[in-house]
């Protein structure tokens, strides 16, 4: 996967959670990928080579939770924030395959799949 697909990607998913209603936390972690060139590098520092659909999921993960971890629980009340969001992306419910909310899986996917360009 191409570190810009992956880029974008992120602000795509970002974008269709924050449509159902997101925390503060969350929004303003999305418009600082968008303007902050540190913050998207450090997205773009948690893929790895020859990144698959999952290797891109889980680096989009990776970047949440070292997110939280800089931040905190902010508890903000006002629709899923940062520490929910890690969470359902997490694989270690159950199975080992699926997240704790199976739905980011599929809307990562989704996003991945709208911001694809044609070759």
């Amino acid at each position: 996967m191409e570190r810009d697909h992956f880029y974008r990607a992120a602000l795509a998913f970002f974008d269709q959670f924050i449509s159902r209603g997101a925390a503060l936390d969350v929004r303003q972690l999305r418009d600082r990928l968008a303007a902050d060139e540190h913050t998207k590098q450090e997205l773009l520092d948690q893929l790895p080579g020859d990144a698959d659909e999952r290797d891109a999921f889980n680096a989009f993960r990776q970047f949440l939770a070292e997110e939280l971890r800089r931040q905190g629980v902010a508890g903000v009340g006002d629709g899923p924030d940062l520490f929910e969001l890690v969470s359902w992306t997490d694989y270690s419910w159950g199975d080992g395959e699926t997240t704790g909310d199976p739905a980011q899986w599929h809307d990562w996917l989704a996003s991945l799949a709208a911001t694809h360009e044609p070759v």
